[in-house]
C-alpha cells in the first residue's frame, strides 16, 4: 500500500466524535456523543497498489469477507472506472473539497494535538425515549466525564460503539516515501 499524509490547511478543523451507548432497565438506548475539536492532527491514508490490495479494499467497502468481486476490472466496472488510475479519486481524498470524512478512506490516525473544545450530545431511542430528559442525562455524563473520564463511562455501563474524524477545510496531501 501506498502512503500518503494528510493535514488540514486551516487550525481548529480537525473534529472527533466518540459515541457510547447503553440501555436502560425498560429497552431504551442512549447514545451520548462526544465531539472532540483539535487545533491540529494528521492522518495517512493507505491507498491501495497491486490487484489484491484493490480487492481487498473493495471487499471491506462492500461489508463482507465473502468474495464479491473475482478480478479488479469488475471493481473498475462497478465504480465507473477504466483502470487504476480512475480509481484513485475512490482511494484518495480531494484536497480541494472543504469536508472529509475520514470514514471514506483506508487510514490512521498519527496525531491530534491541543484540544480546543469538548461538547456532549446525548440522544434517547425506543417506545419509552419521551420520559428521558436528554438534557439532564447530558449533564450527567458531562459531569461524571469530567470528574473520571474513562472509568465513570465504564462504571455507569457506557460502551464505546463509534469513533470517527472530520476534516473541516481543504487538505494538505504528501506522499509518504521511506527516505
Amino acid at each position: 500500500m501506498k502512503r500518503y499524509n494528510i493535514e488540514p490547511t486551516y487550525k481548529k478543523s480537525l473534529i472527533e466524535y466518540n459515541t457510547y451507548q447503553k440501555t436502560l432497565e425498560d429497552g431504551t438506548v442512549v447514545k451520548a456523543t462526544l465531539e472532540i475539536g483539535w487545533r491540529w492532527g494528521d492522518f495517512d491514508i493507505l491507498v491501495p497498489e497491486t490487484e489484491e490490495e484493490i480487492l481487498q479494499w473493495a471487499h471491506e467497502r462492500m461489508g463482507t469477507a465473502d468474495t464479491y468481486y473475482n478480478s479488479v476490472t469488475e471493481v473498475f466496472e462497478d465504480y465507473g472506472e477504466e483502470n487504476y488510475e480512475g480509481m484513485k479519486q475512490h482511494f484518495l481524498p480531494d484536497a480541494d473539497v472543504e469536508f472529509h470524512e475520514l470514514d471514506d478512506y483506508e487510514y490512521e490516525m498519527n496525531s491530534t494535538w491541543d484540544g480546543c473544545w469538548e461538547d456532549w450530545t446525548v440522544q434517547a431511542f425506543g417506545d419509552n425515549k419521551d420520559t428521558y430528559d436528554v438534557d439532564e442525562l447530558r449533564e450527567q455524563v458531562e459531569e461524571g466525564w469530567y470528574e473520571d473520564s474513562w472509568e465513570y463511562m465504564e462504571q455507569e455501563e457506557w460502551e464505546e460503539s463509534n469513533c470517527w474524524y472530520e476534516i473541516h477545510c481543504p487538505l494538505t496531501i504528501k506522499e509518504v516515501t521511506d527516505d
